[in-house]
């Protein structure tokens, strides 16, 4: 596990409650297959039906979030969702990783604290843990809409040559194309 001087991936001066598209992936912490196994689509456990049925609620109780192409896969979450409006005050004075009200970290926090809470009601023997953190990616334009699209649509498909399966040690394409995109223009 990382140290606390971990460095961030977060782009400094975007404004993360801002209307965007965002690319997000939440894995379990040890990265054990607890939301289900792969039998060429993914057949979901009881907690990865909680993920599932948590995620959609995110939409439903969030008239400013849309919730786009999504995959519960054994050790991981994936998911595209569109903020459509700001809702959260701008404080162009905030201090750098602090959350806002409706930003997306904190729609993914009330999202992992909701599929937590249900799980320790309704699976209380089952010992599991989200990870502190969570991969985003700020979707740049159609064309790495597309793609992503495509990734998360794909990714039971692939989950023998996805990086977040146990199993594998090759070369993952696409996030060797994440990492080099270059950061996008801040406006």
């Amino acid at each position: 596990m990382a140290g606390k001087n971990r460095r961030s991936h977060r782009l400094r001066d975007f404004d993360y409650a801002a209307s965007a598209t965002y690319f997000v992936t939440i894995c379990e912490a040890e990265r054990r297959p607890v939301f289900g196994y792969i039998t060429g689509t993914v057949a979901l456990s009881s907690l990865g039906r909680i993920v599932d049925e948590e995620w959609q609620r995110t939409g439903a109780l969030r008239d400013y979030v849309e919730l786009r192409e999504y995959v519960v896969m054994p050790n991981h979450f994936h998911a595209l969702l569109r903020l459509t409006r700001s809702v959260a005050p701008n404080h162009s004075r905030r201090k750098f990783g602090e959350s806002r009200r409706a930003s997306l970290s904190s729609i993914i926090g009330n999202f992992k604290g909701a599929v937590t809470r249900r799980a320790r009601t309704e699976l209380p023997q089952l010992e599991w843990a989200w990870q502190p953190r969570f991969y985003d990616h700020v979707v740049r334009d159609e064309v790495g809409l597309l793609r992503i699209t495509r990734y998360i649509r794909e990714n039971p498909l692939k989950w023998l040559c996805d990086r977040e399966n146990p199993g594998f040690n090759g070369v993952d394409e696409f996030h060797d194309w994440l990492k080099g995109l270059p950061s996008p223009e801040i406006e």
